[in-house]
């Protein structure tokens, strides 16, 4: 499952999410096309926000650094 996945389940638009994390709405673009990974306390919020636990958060990211190597 991808960020993208996870914030369109709960009819989010990158710019939704982006007020309710309070970050700019291309850092949401990063985190969603893999160009930054946001840090541990900002993971554990964005579950939250996303309805999911951390580790489906983590393995959005790990998942992607797999396909990479």
């Amino acid at each position: 499952m991808s960020l993208v996945n996870l914030r369109e389940k709960q009819n989010l638009t990158q710019q939704q999410l982006s007020a309710i994390m309070n970050v700019s709405q291309p850092t949401i673009s990063k985190w969603e096309n893999k160009k930054i990974v946001p840090d541990a306390k900002t993971m554990l919020n964005l579950a939250g926000v996303l309805k999911v636990d951390v580790q489906v958060i983590i393995d959005c990211f790990i998942e992607e650094k797999k396909k990479e190597e």
